[in-house]
């Protein structure tokens, strides 16, 4: 009898050490998938900085372009509303902004069908104006908003607040990035 129970004890023992093998080895699988998820989201997380980064870039670069021409001021060119970066642009549109900016169809960026951005081109790199909106995550949109130092300004105005923000969908919901800067009036 002695011997029957140590083999009945030796399969309950088997048995425990294949579940405990088995817990740990789809633990282990679990935290790969784990890191493999948080890798995706950190790529596109860093891909939406440099995105908004680009947004405040180009608007910023086309405020200097007005800087060197002191006939031009520049806060009428950059008039407070929302606006998506146009690379083929050098019309000035209805709102007086010129090259670099063009109105969305929505200032809702969520809503907005025309701030989608694909990756396309010779190099890649991210547009507004897309052939195919099949693999778009990311939508980018501008605002330009009144700002007044808190020492005031020589003119009635001297600053705009320049916001950009980028979002992306993922796994049904929006993720967003913003940053934003202040554009004054070193003339004054």
């Amino acid at each position: 009898m002695f011997i029957k129970n140590k083999k009945a004890q030796s399969l309950i023992e088997t048995l425990i050490a294949v579940i405990i093998a088995a817990s740990a080895v789809i633990g282990i699988a679990s935290v790969g998938q784990a890191f493999l998820n948080l890798g995706g989201q950190s790529q596109e997380r860093v891909i939406a900085i440099n995105l908004v980064r680009e947004g405040l870039e180009v608007v910023q670069a086309i405020k200097m372009s007005y800087d060197l021409d002191p006939d031009i001021n520049w806060l009428d060119k950059f008039s407070p509303g929302f606006y998506r970066v146009q690379w083929n642009s050098e019309e000035i549109d209805n709102s007086g902004v010129g090259y670099g900016l063009s109105s969305p169809d929505n200032s809702d960026i969520e809503q907005c069908v025309n701030c989608w951005l694909c990756l396309e081109g010779d190099p890649s790199v991210y547009r507004h104006n897309c052939s195919s909106y099949d693999n778009a995550i990311f939508k980018r949109i501008i605002e330009v908003k009144d700002f007044t130092p808190s020492n005031g300004c020589l003119d009635s105005e001297c600053a705009r607040e320049i916001i950009s923000t980028v979002i992306w969908r993922e796994k049904g919901s929006w993720h967003s990035v913003s940053l934003n800067m202040i554009l004054t009036d070193w003339r004054d």
